[in-house]
């Protein structure tokens, strides 16, 4: 259990972060989307470097299939301490030096947690860390920025098909580590990489509906469009037997899970991101 404890520690850090800037900063609709979106542009970055190249292995000792466990720890550290730290720099516009010292912060960490054996790199390098870190800080910085002057529809738009992405796939993810159900394509050998590289895609697909249909369309007649769609898809995938529920889960219960995904998308476009004046930088 000592590994997970380092990797609690990451999470509480970052939410220290989130609990600190918004505490500050008040505008807490505005942080939350932005912050789902920090977490699934680095759950898509993650998609390629962890899942389809496998370029290291978390280890925080949850799951007893390494691939599951590596996920897992994905999830409890990059979440909180990733989004944290991004929405932290973006919401009080710290200057180019702090990003530099939040990178330096991560290859760091990285090498500790390499050094208990609780991380495990392949052919990734701790360096590699510390210029994604840099650049996807200083990108974040940028493009909350942007959002706060309220002159790039198209800027909230992607921000919103991102925080969509998060609250359609992480729901589903945790029922696959939960052994509820899977995504059964047959691209791979190991269960949880086979689901995992085709639900990112699948959910994805669904965020731009979402997007599309409440965001971009508008069209009161075809609110309802985004959860009959996901709901009609995940039915067809249930069919072709790509979709399997187990341990007394089914689809009644997924039904569930999207329509609670649904209203909380609605409530996200609704109430945030409307605009306002720049934050000064400290």
């Amino acid at each position: 259990m000592m590994n997970l404890f380092w990797y609690i520690c990451l999470a509480v850090t970052g939410v220290g972060m989130l609990i600190f800037t918004w505490f500050k900063k008040r505008n807490f609709a505005d942080l939350v989307t932005f912050f789902l979106s920090v977490c699934f542009f680095i759950f898509l970055c993650e998609y390629f470097v962890l899942i389809i190249f496998q370029a290291y292995v978390y280890k925080p000792g949850i799951l007893a299939d390494s691939f599951a466990d590596s996920v897992a720890g994905h999830l409890i550290s990059n979440m909180f301490v990733w989004g944290g730290s991004a929405v932290l720099i973006a919401a009080f516009a710290l200057r180019y030096r702090w990003i530099f010292l939040f990178s330096i912060a991560f290859m760091l960490i990285e090498e500790f947690f390499n050094k208990l054996g609780i991380y495990e790199q392949n052919w990734w390098k701790t360096y590699f860390t510390g210029i994604g870190a840099f650049l996807c800080l200083s990108l974040m910085k940028v493009w909350y920025a942007k959002l706060r002057e309220n002159r790039h529809a198209l800027l909230r738009n992607a921000t919103l098909l991102l925080a969509a992405g998060f609250v359609i796939t992480i729901p589903v993810t945790m029922l696959t580590l939960l052994e509820k159900l899977y995504f059964v394509p047959g691209w791979v050998e190991n269960k949880y990489r086979d689901d995992f590289m085709f639900s990112y895609i699948y959910h994805s697909c669904m965020a731009v509906i979402f997007v599309f249909f409440l965001c971009i369309h508008q069209k009161p007649v075809w609110k309802a469009a985004p959860a009959a769609v996901i709901l009609l898809s995940d039915f067809i995938l249930v069919s072709m037997n790509v979709l399997i529920f187990i341990n007394g889960w089914n689809f009644l219960l997924l039904t569930i899970v999207r329509i609670v995904t649904y209203v909380i998308f609605i409530l996200l476009a609704k109430y945030s991101l409307k605009g306002s004046k720049i934050i000064a930088p400290l």
